[in-house]
């Protein structure tokens, strides 16, 4: 099994028959394989530079060139979104984007932080759970042989 593999069946519930979001997807590693299993896989980056080319041929996949911190989605537009070995790279600007994860997850979807990287379980610790206290956010933390995986919620205190 692809490590890639492990995490999609970690998230299955939030994936399987889902239209799921990758924000900032790089190669698109995990929307190819996430796209075997939703219903529809939309992924992006700034540019498409490292974009695997199987991304513009796996069937129900779409690639786009967009800034996670303005995404161009109408609210609640998908199930889930999946920041996938990425949140090192976004560190410096993790509140807007995912106040746009969250803005554009459905009000009953999930937005998930999965990373294998060292580099990214520092910053989930030191940046990103402080950032979701501060942010008010509801989350839950696990983590397996691979893979550290924070599932965020929509605010706690909502009316």
């Amino acid at each position: 099994m692809k490590r890639v593999e492990t995490a999609i069946s970690g998230l299955l519930p939030d994936i399987d028959g889902k239209r799921v979001l990758e924000p900032a997807c790089g190669c698109a590693e995990f929307s190819i394989a996430a796209a075997a299993r939703a219903s529809e896989v939309v992924c992006f980056d700034l540019d498409d530079r490292r974009l695997n080319p199987e991304a513009t041929h796996t069937e129900r996949l779409c690639f786009h060139i967009m800034d996670a911190t303005a995404m161009r989605f109408p609210d609640g537009s998908f199930d889930t979104a999946v920041l996938y070995n990425t949140i090192g790279h976004l560190a410096h600007i993790a509140e807007p984007v995912l106040r746009e994860c969250l803005r554009v997850v459905n009000t009953t979807g999930a937005v998930w932080v999965v990373s294998s990287f060292r580099m990214d379980k520092a910053v989930i610790q030191e940046t990103l759970l402080p950032l979701l206290d501060h942010m008010e956010l509801s989350y839950s933390t696990q983590e397996d042989s691979v893979y550290t995986y924070v599932r965020i919620g929509k605010k706690t205190n909502a009316i």
